[in-house]
């Protein structure tokens, strides 16, 4: 109407799958002012369903060099619908600094 033209373009958006985890993990210090050297550190590690089904599970930690770790490196266990599931671990750190804390690895099995 007043001189402006309008330009209309349609571009189409691919699909993107989107899958949902049926795991959450999160991690704590249970006792965070006993994180320095050569003291105990507890780390919990919570594991929550967010499935309908029994999940089978194996966790693992990799450890390091810079951490002695006491509990289980590998552990088998069943996590009941909508359920939780607490993994407990002492690690000590034997070098000062910023130290990435060992990994764990979950596994469907």
């Amino acid at each position: 109407a007043d001189g402006v033209s309008t330009v209309r373009s349609v571009v189409p958006l691919c699909r993107v799958p989107l899958i949902q985890c049926p795991v959450s993990i999160t991690g704590t210090l249970l006792d965070p002012r006993a994180a320095t050297v050569r003291h105990p550190i507890r780390v919990a590690y919570c594991i929550r369903s967010h499935s309908r089904e029994t999940i089978e599970l194996t966790a693992s930690f990799d450890l390091s060099d810079v951490f002695m770790f006491c509990g289980e490196k590998r552990k088998t266990f069943h996590l009941m619908p909508f359920d939780k599931y607490s993994i407990v671990v002492v690690v000590m750190a034997l070098t000062a600094g910023r130290l990435p804390f060992p990994k764990i690895a979950l596994k469907l099995r």
